[in-house]
């Protein structure tokens, strides 16, 4: 897999393919009443900050790449429920993921959430990057 750098563009891969939800096409019911709403499965944001009044939401995938706490959401869902092997290279300053069920599927990160989520790309078998797609609205 061509390694993607952690952002948006992996973290909406990831939402989609591993957390199987893609991104909302609708402005949430009650987006005109909160500063932020977070979609059906949760795996998506679409907040309000810095729009004027009427303007749409933008959805915005969760940070499975740069945040411990969304990553964690990987591992815990029901795809990959399983233990998860994490170790952290001292020498070359990266993480690598892996999950025992699915051998192969070694993800090399600059921090531990973007080995979880390249591990968990592979896991399901994603070999392709978002290259192609559109970029995700930061």
């Amino acid at each position: 897999m061509n390694e993607l750098e952690p952002g948006s563009e992996l973290d909406a891969l990831v939402a989609e393919k591993v957390m199987g939800e893609s991104r909302p096409t609708h402005p949430p019911n009650d987006w005109q009443i909160k500063t932020q709403a977070d979609s059906a499965g949760g795996n998506w944001f679409a907040g309000t900050t810095g729009y004027q009044n009427g303007d749409e939401p933008i959805w915005i995938p969760c940070p499975f790449s740069r945040s411990i706490a969304s990553a964690w959401k990987i591992i815990e869902h029901d795809v990959l429920l399983e233990t998860l092997h994490l170790r952290h290279s001292g020498q070359q300053g990266e993480w690598e993921a892996s999950f025992c069920a699915f051998p192969g599927t070694i993800g090399h990160g600059q921090t531990a959430p973007h080995a979880i989520c390249l591990a968990a790309l592979r896991a399901i078998g994603v070999t392709k990057t978002a290259q192609t797609r559109q970029p995700a609205p930061v």
